[in-house]
């Protein structure tokens, strides 16, 4: 499953993607709402 994490704090988001990546997600990391849905449309 691939997940796409929104947030602007660095370091909550690499938190969360090294959480998600350890328990086997794909997970893309947009830092604000427009990058978020760049990524998101690209999937």
């Amino acid at each position: 499953m691939r997940i796409l994490v929104i947030e602007d704090n660095h370091r909550l988001s690499s938190s969360l993607k090294m959480n998600l990546d350890h328990e086997g997600y794909s997970v893309d990391i947009a830092y604000d709402g427009q990058e978020g849905q760049d990524l998101a449309e690209l999937t």
